[in-house]
């Protein structure tokens, strides 16, 4: 992974339909942030901001190193963290994302992924990244799915928007289609979304 690039994890979200914060959920023996940020670290990846809102002192509380990372940048698995608190999370997901890139200095490029989709484990990151243009989306099937890639090009300007009537989707497909690049991939779980306990359960079965 070039050295260029940072992970951006939206951890901010309610969490409504799964009962309990997402990243919180017990991955045979750690928590799911701590699984996804192994996945990041076996990557090659070496900076990660995490996006925090509604469960900010519950994630704080597990995970104790978090609240360190509030603070200042620090290194955890062998990598760079920040995390990054939202403190209008009823704003939504865009407000969470601008939160965090807010706190971007360098003009980096980001791999954007909810905290609800698993980082992949196998070759989709390295295709992801051989791309050149601003956007970069994996597609699985015919179905667009996440990490998305975006160059400080595209996403600097979207710290200007107003985040009760932005979009990033909407933002995206309003771009020229030379700006982006759709990855045909051969990994299911880019479309996946861990949103209820039976998805969770699901995908625990799957995955031993």
């Amino acid at each position: 992974m070039k050295n260029n690039v940072a992970f951006v994890l939206l951890a901010g979200g309610k969490s409504e339909r799964m009962g309990q914060p997402k990243g919180l959920l017990f991955d045979k023996k750690e928590y799911w942030l701590e699984t996804q940020l192994k996945s990041i670290a076996s990557s090659g990846g070496k900076e990660v901001y995490i996006a925090l809102g509604f469960h900010t002192v519950a994630y704080c509380e597990a995970l104790p190193w978090l609240t360190s990372a509030l603070q200042a940048p620090i290194t955890y698995m062998h990598l760079n963290i920040r995390a990054v608190e939202n403190l209008y999370p009823e704003r939504g997901s865009f407000s969470s994302l601008q939160t965090v890139l807010s706190q971007i200095e360098e003009p980096k490029t980001i791999l954007l992924c909810p905290i609800d989709v698993p980082i992949p484990k196998d070759e989709t990151l390295q295709l992801l990244s051989e791309k050149q243009q601003a956007i970069v989306i994996p597609n699985y099937k015919g179905k667009n799915g996440h990490p998305i890639v975006m160059t400080a090009s595209f996403w600097q300007p979207l710290l200007k928007l107003d985040p009760s009537n932005s979009r990033l989707d909407y933002l995206i497909k309003a771009c020229p289609s030379a700006m982006i690049s759709i990855v045909p991939v051969e990994n299911p779980e880019v479309n996946l979304n861990l949103n209820t306990p039976e998805d969770w359960e699901t995908y625990q079965q799957k995955n031993g």
